[in-house]
C-alpha cells in the first residue's frame, strides 16, 4: 500500500530549511495549488531558490481548488 501526503506551505518551507522532525516518508505527495503560489511568490526568492521549488513541485501532484476540495476545506478549518 503506498500512502498519500499533503504537505501544506509551512511542511514544504520547513523541509527545504532542513528543519523536519524527521524525514518525509515513503510514498505519494501531493500540495495544493495555494502552496505554490505561496512558495514562489515570496519577493525575495532568487532564481536558484525559484528553481528548487519548481523542481520539487514538479516531482509531487499538485491538487487544484475544485468545489469539494474548497468545501471538505471549509468544514475542516471549522472543527479545527
Amino acid at each position: 500500500m503506498v500512502l498519500k501526503h499533503l504537505l501544506d506551505t509551512n511542511a514544504i518551507l520547513y523541509l527545504f530549511g532542513d528543519r523536519l522532525a524527521r524525514p518525509l516518508e515513503p510514498g505519494d505527495y501531493y500540495a495544493s495549488v495555494i502552496s505554490e503560489i505561496e512558495l514562489l511568490s515570496y519577493p525575495s526568492l532568487d532564481a536558484a531558490e525559484e528553481n528548487r521549488v519548481r523542481s520539487f513541485l514538479a516531482a509531487i501532484t499538485l491538487v487544484e481548488l475544485t468545489k469539494e476540495i474548497r468545501e471538505i476545506t471549509i468544514q475542516l478549518r471549522r472543527r479545527k
